[in-house]
């Protein structure tokens, strides 16, 4: 190394995915879809958000634009090999050129299994992480997939893992790729009121009240956290005033 001497590894990659963030991203969905060359898109999400109207809305925003979309409502909340099993079902077979996940963690989770097992269909132990499954590699590029949270939260919408319970080891793992990345990240703070009328636990007190081990784990993420949600907020669900700082915060925590 000439004339360094340096013992230890100092090189790194970062990858990353595309985010637009702003209120109102929301409406450029079909336009991104577009630009991507989507034509027939699987919406992803789960009960409670199909109930209270976002999916619908990302569905009339995106057929508007003549592109065929349906609606997959049966996420499972935190995801497990049955869950994901059952997706990969429903799009066996279907000719999706595209996805869009809208919901938490666990629907964007869903929709990289979906994406994968439609594009490169194996067994599902086949991808899943070593030493519980084989941990193959993904065999190459996935087709679109844009993550649209309503949550402030693991920051899936810039991670290249998909999580899971395995039910019969009562063990929690995931499939870890690159290619697992969604191809956009639409973060829009107008999103998350949906969420918030159904899910008051945001307003945690591991959110508010960050442990070190919680700084070490999501360092500027959680710190952006917690400084305008203490300032900003009340642990009440009707409460908004924080929620467009929380998402940078989960960002640069998945990013982390």
């Amino acid at each position: 190394m000439g004339c360094l001497d340096i013992p230890n590894e100092t090189i790194f990659t970062m990858e990353m995915t595309p985010i637009k963030f702003g209120p109102g991203a929301t409406d450029e969905v079909a336009y991104d879809l577009k630009r991507l060359g989507v034509k027939h898109t699987l919406i992803i999400t789960d009960r409670g958000i199909m109930q209270l109207g976002l999916a619908d809305r990302v569905r009339t925003l995106i057929q508007e634009a003549a592109i065929s979309a349906d609606i997959f409502d049966e996420v499972h909340v935190e995801p497990t090999d049955q869950s994901f099993e059952t997706i990969a079902a429903f799009v066996r077979g279907r000719d999706y050129d595209g996805f869009v996940a809208v919901g938490g963690g666990s629907s964007i989770d869903s929709a990289k299994a979906a994406n994968l097992f439609t594009t490169y269909p194996a067994p599902l132990m086949d991808y899943v992480n070593k030493p519980i499954g084989k941990g193959l590699p993904v065999p190459g590029p996935l087709k679109p997939l844009l993550a649209l949270p309503t949550t402030a939260g693991t920051g899936s919408e810039t991670t290249a893992t998909a999580i899971m319970d395995i039910l019969s080891l009562k063990m929690k793992t995931g499939i870890s790729h690159r290619y697992l990345r969604p191809t956009l990240a639409i973060i829009d703070p107008l999103n998350h009121p949906w969420q918030r009328r159904i899910q008051a636990s945001m307003y945690s007190p591991m959110r508010l009240n960050p442990t070190p081990a919680d700084r070490m784990m999501l360092g500027p993420g959680i710190s952006r956290m917690s400084a305008r949600s203490t300032s900003e907020a009340t642990p009440s669900v009707t409460c908004g005033a924080r929620r467009p700082w929380n998402t940078p915060g989960a960002i640069c925590a998945g990013l982390c």
